[in-house]
């Protein structure tokens, strides 16, 4: 591997997403490394499990322009967040460090409320969301527990 440029830039999950699904498309470098296509396969098949498959580039943009003015953030704390995308306030204070000096609980929430305007898609389900449809469906199992003991 040949270093094609000194400049470095950080990577969301999402754009190392992208490229590796270019690199497999050109198979041609793929099959002169075995160890190449092996690791792109893998990558890929993480990350579309994962927030990087439902991430779009507009998503990022919307996030990063909203944070730039109101919050001082890292670029790497920036890069957690996209990837993470915390939906509790726990989780993003540990994305965030030394969150209790830097912003006010205030400010924490209104951070996630932006979040979650901008980076959370509303086709994913939360944790609550999951909990409420467990609970619709023991309703469901009850019912028909009810109406076999009637028949």
């Amino acid at each position: 591997m040949r270093v094609l440029s000194l400049k470095t830039s950080l990577l969301s999950n999402s754009e190392v997403l992208s490229l590796l699904k270019e690199i497999q498309e050109k198979r041609r470098k793929l099959k002169d490394n075995k160890q190449l296509a092996t690791i792109a396969y893998e990558s890929i098949n993480f990350l579309e499990d994962s927030a990087a498959n439902t991430t779009t580039d507009d998503q990022i943009q919307q996030f990063l322009i909203a944070v730039k003015d109101t919050f001082r953030l890292t670029k790497a704390e920036k890069l957690q967040i996209i990837n993470q995308r915390p939906i509790t306030l726990v989780e993003l204070q540990l994305l965030i460090e030394e969150n209790e000096e830097r912003f006010s609980e205030e400010a924490m929430d209104q951070l996630l409320t932006l979040i979650n305007n901008t980076l959370i898609n509303t086709d994913i389900q939360t944790d609550e969301d999951i909990a409420e449809d467990r609970d619709n469906s023991d309703d469901n199992d009850e019912d028909i527990d009810n109406n076999s003991e009637d028949n």
